[in-house]
């Protein structure tokens, strides 16, 4: 309540986005709200971040990060389509596209 939210309705519904789907809980909390004012109090989750290979295409690192956002979402496709903020069909396409199983 005392976050000044700066990107106002977007940024609210973004950092509520994120905590539906980086929840491990069934209740949302305070540390899983990641608001920057407060990022001493974000617990560092490495499982946060994608791991890039260096020197790679475009392509490969579009490729990787649905893969790497599928197994953080353990297969949930639509979990997936939300965490990279695309659409279910787009992430359907790109499966075809990158020949992901």
């Amino acid at each position: 309540m005392r976050y000044n939210w700066p990107g106002n309705v977007r940024e609210l519904e973004n950092v509520i986005e994120r905590a539906v789907v980086l929840t491990r809980n069934s209740t949302i909390t305070l540390a899983d709200l990641y608001l920057e004012e407060q990022p001493e109090k974000a617990p560092l989750n490495t499982n946060e971040y994608f791991v890039l290979p260096a020197k790679s295409t475009l392509a490969q690192i579009e490729r990787e990060a649905i893969v790497q956002a599928l197994r953080h979402t353990e297969g949930n496709r639509e979990a997936t389509a939300r965490l990279l903020n695309i659409g279910p069909a787009t992430l359907y396409r790109k499966f075809k596209e990158y020949q992901i199983q």
